[in-house]
């Protein structure tokens, strides 16, 4: 409900239908170098399902050259390789992956990596 206020007098109110989602984020996220690509595997939460997305976004941490680099791989995926991705040699940043669903989005804990 929100309520419309003028000089402390309530002028008008309108109600919104919403009901919220409760999607938990993918866990236990480990990632692996395999020559110029990266290999990202995680858990689904249990509420993961058709229509929904998953996004592994990689950028750089304050040390290393200004970088964000991201790929989208369906509802059912557990895994992601990202290939040929232009990381530094010795740089450092950080990963995670989040899923997208139709009102927001949920994200695993950051994974801090050295290339």
């Amino acid at each position: 409900v929100f309520e419309f206020i003028k000089e402390d007098k309530i002028i008008l109110t309108k109600t919104v239908d919403y009901v919220q989602s409760k999607i938990s984020y993918p866990t236990n996220v480990s990632w692996k170098r395999l020559g110029n690509d990266i290999y990202v595997e995680w858990l689904p939460p249990e509420e993961a399902q058709k229509g929904m997305s998953y996004k592994v976004i990689i950028w750089n941490q304050p040390d290393t050259e200004s970088l964000l680099i991201s790929d989208i791989f369906d509802w059912d995926a557990r895994t992601a390789l990202m290939e040929n991705v232009p990381l530094l040699d010795g740089g450092n940043y950080s990963l995670n992956v989040a899923i997208f669903f139709s009102s927001g989005y949920a994200h695993s804990e950051y994974k801090i990596l050295t290339w």
